[in-house]
C-alpha cells in the first residue's frame, strides 16, 4: 500500500487523473467549452475503428472540489463531436 502523505501535496488534489491512452478528449456538450473554432471534415477513429466526424474544437475546464478548496483543470484541444 502506497503512503499517500509522503506525496508533494500538490498531487494529492490530481491523484484521480488517469492516463486513459486516448487522442484526444471529446464531448457532445457545446456549451462546456470556454473558446471554439468550428471545424469541417475533422475524422475520428474510435474504439472498435468507428468512424465519426468532429464539427469543432476547443477548451473545456472543469471544476473540482477538495476540502473546501475549488481546482479548475483545463483540457484544451477537446473535440466536440455530435451523438450519433
Amino acid at each position: 500500500m502506497t503512503d499517500m502523505s509522503a506525496n508533494d501535496d500538490r498531487l494529492i488534489y490530481y491523484d484521480w487523473l488517469a492516463d486513459l491512452a486516448t487522442t484526444s478528449h471529446a464531448t457532445n456538450q457545446c456549451n462546456a467549452f470556454i473558446n471554439y473554432e468550428s471545424l469541417t471534415n475533422k475524422l475520428v477513429l474510435g474504439v472498435g475503428n468507428n468512424k465519426t466526424y468532429a464539427i469543432g474544437c476547443g477548451t473545456v475546464e472543469l471544476e473540482s472540489n477538495y476540502n473546501g478548496q475549488k481546482f479548475i483543470i483545463k483540457l484544451e484541444d477537446v473535440l466536440h463531436i455530435l451523438n450519433t
